[in-house]
């Protein structure tokens, strides 16, 4: 006989893990797809907000928030309506990114100690950052899809990594 000791909470670590591993496959098997899903859930959650806040704004006759309401309706539009530019245009800033950071990382390099060793790994990182965000700058649906497996691949990592502490909390 064991001695098993209820732990609370091992269910909730076990939804959590049950959903992430979902959410992980759906991303991996829908690629930029599941990034389109996201946009327009995001953008219904803009509209929404952007409602509350507008409608507030004019109930308290606060500009501020009329303001703000009106701009996040808008970005929810646009992300709803416009959602593989809304998509392409962060695939841009990610790709501008890491051509920046590539750029940045080279320059250390040059600047760095006087010895080789010192330079050589902040140029070749730095140089491989320049070409990846290029790669990324000239194929944005091949960066998006390559994005989102990247990330389902460590949702369904942390959701099988929860499945695995709730059964060992279960058996404690």
């Amino acid at each position: 006989m064991s001695n098993n000791v209820k732990v609370p909470g091992w269910e909730n670590m076990l939804v959590t893990g049950i959903l992430m591993t979902i959410v992980g496959l759906l991303m991996i098997i829908f690629k930029a797809g599941s990034l389109d899903i996201i946009l327009i859930i995001f953008g219904v959650l803009l509209l929404i907000f952007g409602a509350i806040n507008a409608f507030a704004g004019m109930r308290y006759s606060s500009t501020p928030e009329i303001v703000s309401g009106a701009i996040m309706i808008v970005l929810g539009i646009a992300m709803i309506a416009l959602t593989a530019l809304v998509r392409d245009v962060l695939m841009v800033v990610l790709a501008i990114g890491l051509i920046i950071v590539g750029l940045s990382n080279t320059l250390s390099g040059f600047k760095a100690g006087s010895e080789m060793r010192d330079r050589i790994i902040p140029i070749i990182v730095g140089v491989a950052f320049m070409v990846v965000g290029v790669i990324a700058l000239l194929n944005l649906e091949d960066t998006a899809d390559v994005i989102m497996i990247v990330i389902g691949v460590i949702t369904l990592i942390g959701g099988l990594l929860d499945l695995y502490d709730a059964y060992r909390l279960k058996t404690l």
